[in-house]
């Protein structure tokens, strides 16, 4: 039984190796796409991998970068969902993006200046990306879930360029509030929108507003 279980385990490593090659391609958002994503049936290997990626970061900087790529790997997978009949897996995937940023803004030790521009460099392509996206999806509850997770990730970023501005960074600090205007003015065009309800324009007004306030 050992030795089947040995067999097993290796034979895992081995298909995630091979797997974890070829999963990510230039794209023209600079995000990339990926080859295995949640329609696909060998998915449930990349949480399998990224479990042991994380085990095997010895320092908090290794870390806060694995998190910074996960988040990353979530949005490649929503970009090649975007080009498939899954695109109500968008959502679900959107959220496990956000649970990784909300970890990230726990753990990461802003007082490493390499740490500090990685996120901030990172912060400012998901944003871009999110944004660039939208217009290419056509499911009415994908493209709610980008604009929620629009509305929730400048508020992260507001977050982070208040925690980068108490370590001294504020040019770091300043380029992310700069990301965060540009959902503002997204969140504000989409508010007079023909393809979304009443109700819909309502509250992405209020959320723009909201934003803008904030600045």
């Amino acid at each position: 039984m050992r030795l089947v279980r040995n067999i097993a385990t290796i034979i895992i490593i081995t298909i995630i190796s091979i797997i974890g090659i070829p999963t990510v391609f230039a794209f023209e958002n600079d995000i990339g796409y990926s080859k295995i994503h949640p329609a696909s049936p060998l998915y449930f290997l990349k949480a399998i991998r990224e479990n042991i990626e994380m085990a095997l970061a010895q320092t908090q900087h290794v870390k806060t970068l694995r998190e910074i790529e996960f988040a990353t790997r979530r949005l490649r997978e929503v970009n090649s969902l975007t080009a498939t009949n899954h695109q109500d897996l968008i959502v679900s995937n959107l959220e496990r993006f956000m649970a990784n940023l909300n970890q990230l803004i726990g753990q990461a030790m802003l007082t490493d200046e390499n740490t500090a521009i990685s996120l901030t460099v990172a912060s400012k392509a998901q944003m871009s990306f999110l944004q660039d996206i939208y217009e290419q999806i056509s499911l009415p509850q994908a493209k709610r879930a980008v604009r929620s997770t629009i509305n929730r990730l400048w508020q992260w970023q507001e977050k982070l360029a208040e925690k980068l501005n108490l370590v001294s960074q504020p040019k770091l600090a300043g380029e992310v509030l700069e990301s965060k205007m540009s959902a503002c003015q997204f969140l504000l065009k989409e508010s007079s929108s023909s393809s979304i309800s009443q109700t819909e324009k309502i509250v992405l007004e209020g959320r723009a507003k909201k934003c803008l306030r904030t600045n």
